[in-house]
């Protein structure tokens, strides 16, 4: 009785700890408090640990997810943000349309011209692997809705949704990561494509420079994102979902076309982002499609907006295009002072 006990106390023990669980402030600042959380901190001091084996023995025994992720059909998992149908969509869009259009004339102003690339999420592209029974009505507008409002307001954008679904029907590889949210090597380049057959339309007179992208010889497991939302990026191989398999690649610059005396002119173009604009090599492809360098100033966790915000605030000089690059998911979201990193109207 006493190890079922004892067994059931570590499980909730876990739980806690697995779920954030920390004492309430108001707790912490009693005299009394103050002890419970010491006494807290000294019965778990490896709290990521905890957090591991909890969750692993969650996989393990239930194949469970957590409230940011959803396992679905065929090895494939989904981030729950993408999932939720949102009833107030279409406000959201058009507040999201207002912002961008609104940072369209401010570089406008600056001679500067705005190319917005939507990537559209892994959901829209593979809809066929979401858990069962899950609705998906909602995946069949929202992505092109925004990209007519967008031209409706005048705004230059990259269509990222067309290339995919075409590449998708002609590859027996995915183009997206299995396991993690974002668009894989193939995925980067398909878009990376698009996007620099669009630039070379729009500014036939950029600078010239040639690149050329190698294979890494090492070919490995990759746990993505979303096996780390799980707390199982570093458990073993049976007790946590799949990695994807990965060779990495690298793009180097070759030869630049139309140099000045003193070097490599300046790059026409800036690229700010989100974390797809910094994973599966797509900054690379982008140069070489484009066949000119470009400055990257994507971060992770960005958001919608967040490296473009910082890229504003001191922008000089400014370039001739700025691309602007966000996950489709964020456009669900409301435009309010509660979502950090946002342009708004």
């Amino acid at each position: 009785m006493k190890g079922l006990t004892y067994a059931f106390t570590a499980m909730m023990a876990c739980g806690l700890v697995a779920s954030g669980f920390t004492l309430p402030k108001t707790i912490q600042k009693s005299p009394s408090g103050a002890a419970l959380s010491r006494t807290f901190s000294e019965l778990f001091p490896q709290k990521s640990k905890l957090v591991e084996v909890a969750a692993a023995s969650r996989f393990v025994t239930l194949r469970g997810h957590d409230d940011q992720v959803r396992l679905g059909q065929n090895g494939w998992i989904y981030l729950t943000q993408e999932l939720r149908p949102q009833s107030e969509k279409v406000q959201h869009y058009q507040q999201h349309v207002q912002a961008i259009a609104k940072v369209k004339e401010q570089l406008k102003a600056q001679g500067t011209t705005l190319v917005v690339l939507i990537v559209p999420t892994k959901a829209r592209i593979y809809p066929e692997h979401l858990p069962a029974l899950l609705p998906t009505g909602y995946l069949q507008d929202g992505y092109q809705e925004v990209q007519n409002l967008l031209h409706q307001a005048g705004v230059q954008t990259i269509d990222a949704l067309t290339p995919l679904l075409e590449a998708k029907e002609s590859s027996k590889e995915p183009l997206y990561y299995l396991s993690d949210t974002h668009y894989n090597p193939l995925g980067a380049k398909v878009v990376a494509d698009a996007a620099g057959a669009k630039l070379r339309t729009l500014f036939p007179d950029l600078p010239e420079t040639r690149f050329n992208t190698t294979l890494k010889a090492n070919l490995y497991e990759r746990p993505g994102d979303l096996i780390g939302l799980m707390s199982l990026q570093h458990a073993p191989a049976g007790m946590r979902p799949k990695g994807d398999m990965q060779q990495d690649e690298e793009t180097l610059a070759e030869e630049s076309l139309n140099a000045g005396l003193l070097g490599d002119p300046t790059p026409g173009v800036v690229l700010t982002g989100s974390s797809y604009s910094l994973r599966a090599n797509f900054y690379g492809r982008l140069q070489q499609a484009s066949s000119t360098k470009i400055i990257n100033l994507a971060r992770e966790g960005s958001g919608f907006d967040g490296s473009l915000r910082t890229y504003l605030k001191n922008p000089e000089p400014y370039p001739e295009v700025l691309i602007w690059e966000f996950s489709e998911r964020f456009l669900y979201l409301p435009l309010d002072e509660k979502s950090p990193g946002v342009a708004r109207p």
